[in-house]
């Protein structure tokens, strides 16, 4: 059983206490998810629910991206500069269900979520 408490904190940024199988744990998450940032329509991913490739596209130079599960467990990591061809990232080798993508860009970092489905 999975439980999270949520503890704001500034920049976007917070820490999470969550109990799995009785054993507490404490870790930063990096994303708050009672902010609203204005940020994020700036970003759009497609197609969503995926199932073999991410695409991203934002009016800001996108630096880097990577995806966590619903346990905030890192999947994978891309970075990028201006020079690299149309971001996006590779999701089929990925299991059903629900993730998040940390789309950064030079001066923001933006949380979406989207859907692996086969």
């Amino acid at each position: 059983m999975l439980i999270l408490y949520q503890f704001a904190r500034t920049n976007f940024h917070s820490y999470i206490l969550g109990c799995t199988n009785s054993i507490p744990y404490f870790k930063e998450s990096g994303h708050n998810f009672n902010s609203y940032h204005d940020g994020a329509k700036d970003v759009i991913i497609y197609p969503n629910p995926a199932s073999k490739f991410i695409n991203v596209i934002s009016e800001n130079e996108i630096t880097g991206i990577k995806l966590y599960d619903v346990n905030g467990i890192l999947i994978k990591e891309k970075r990028y500069n201006k020079f690299s061809k149309k971001p996006g990232i590779i999701i089929d080798e990925l299991d059903d269900g629900f993730y998040f993508i940390h789309i950064y860009l030079i001066n923001d970092e933006i949380v979406k979520t989207f859907i692996k489905k086969r």
